[in-house]
């Protein structure tokens, strides 16, 4: 996975025996990595001490991340969607999948850099994994929409959390004399898709913009004079292409898996908190050019007059060629308890290390480079070649390059990798 445009990767092939454990060393963890974005990958090896060989490395593949690369569909309907899979997986808790699926950080939180000056909580969690196809009419009986389309190496991510205040689906009567519910049309676009276009350019760090893929959304209005009529047979293609959007309301019954046959209420029962008083879903209502669909904060969909004000709890599509590393939001560790979050890591294929080494005394491997004052530190990780869960090892990150091998054991072949990193934060992202 990934595509290495400019440069060969290397790869240190080394052999570790029974070594000293380290004295007092202690490893230095970094508190608040926020999303981290690697310089690029430099070195693939097998880790042990000496002797070291030299060879040229698959230039292409960026080795397991850890997490996506290790979802695998469990219910066996052929697709990867981990609140589904992961439905009714604690005993006696109903409904669980959204509870149970690994929260990822991502973008900025910080009130002085988002939009509306909000404080966020950061929090998105993994809805697909590509490919899958979009349905044309999943959701409640009238209220059917076409689903996100998502393909290879691309995933779904739908927030935690609320990233606006309340505001209305479109401007006060944006069709001439009355509302109406497009989401754009040829010339122009809905307030919903507006807010969510400022969102995605205020919202995320240029690196994490850079992996939000841009493209057009399945299941919306697109007629200037809004859809009053024909249900989800009238719902096309968007006409503009979107980073971020709302879901659409096939989106609610396929990805979090509502059969169609519920009542609206029970969408509650899902562990899905709006989080505010309600939020945009982008689907129109087509009882009427000027009705839209929304959601209460405490699950219940919403149909009817655009009045009410609601806010947007974002999704978008990523793509995974360039990821590294998904990890220990706190640590950069693969030692995770239930309740921990994620961070990602990404490659930027446009910086590279120059002159890096790698080498080890007892109990500690260095791994080093020619300084450049953008980096932090050095990510790493460790995967065994003979997995075929997509699972990496072990992995961390080092301000001085030192990297403690106790966590290796001793007779252990493993697929070493190591990059420069940049950390990001609260205001960054």
């Amino acid at each position: 996975m990934g595509r290495l445009r400019t440069f060969v990767a290397c790869c240190r092939h080394l052999e570790r025996s029974e070594g000293k454990r380290p004295g007092d060393y202690k490893r230095k963890l970094l508190t608040c990595i926020a999303f981290a974005f690697a310089m690029f990958v430099l070195i693939a090896g097998i880790l042990v001490s000496t002797p070291v060989h030299e060879a040229v490395a698959d230039a292409n593949d960026y080795g397991p991340d850890g997490y996506f690369s290790a979802l695998k569909d469990t219910d066996g309907d052929g697709k990867v969607m981990p609140v589904v899979d992961k439905d009714n997986e604690t005993p006696d808790v109903p409904q669980d999948g959204w509870i149970n699926v690994r929260r990822i950080m991502f973008g900025k939180t910080a009130s002085s850099e988002t939009y509306d000056s909000l404080t966020l909580s950061g929090g998105y969690k993994t809805l697909g994994l590509g490919a899958i196809s979009s349905i044309p009419d999943a959701g409640y009986v009238g209220l059917q929409s076409a689903t996100t389309s998502l393909l290879s190496d691309e995933v779904l991510l739908a927030a935690d959390h609320m990233s606006t205040n309340g505001f209305r689906f479109q401007p006060w009567k944006a069709c001439s004399s009355q509302d109406c519910n497009y989401y754009d049309y040829s010339s122009g676009k809905s307030n919903t898709a507006v807010v969510s276009d400022s969102v995605a350019d205020r919202n995320y760090s240029q690196s994490e913009k850079d992996s939000i893929i841009n493209r057009s959304v399945e299941g919306v209005c697109t007629s200037s004079n809004g859809c009053g009529s024909g249900s989800y047979t009238a719902q096309r293609l968007s006409v503009y292409a979107y980073k971020v959007f709302p879901l659409s309301t096939g989106d609610i019954s396929v990805y979090f898996n509502i059969p169609p046959a519920d009542t609206q209420s029970e969408y509650a029962n899902r562990n899905i908190d709006g989080g505010n008083e309600r939020l945009w879903l982008r689907s129109a209502n087509h009882t009427g050019a000027n009705y839209t669909v929304n959601v209460y904060a405490r699950g219940e969909m919403f149909t009817g007059y655009m009045a009410p004000e609601a806010a947007l709890r974002p999704a978008f599509r990523l793509k995974l060629d360039n990821l590294l590393l998904s990890a220990h939001s706190e640590n950069q560790t693969q030692v995770l308890d239930d309740d921990d979050s994620l961070r990602l890591t990404f490659a930027d294929e446009n910086w590279s290390l120059k002159d890096s080494k790698l080498d080890s005394v007892p109990g500690t491997l260095m791994v080093d480079a020619d300084e450049d004052a953008s980096i932090d530190g050095y990510g790493w990780k460790a995967v065994d070649p003979t997995a075929e869960d997509g699972s990496v090892f072990a992995s961390g990150f080092s301000e001085d390059g030192n990297i403690d091998t106790s966590v290796f054991p001793a007779g252990k072949v493993l697929d070493f990798y190591f990059w420069g990193q940049e950390n990001g934060s609260a205001e960054k992202g």
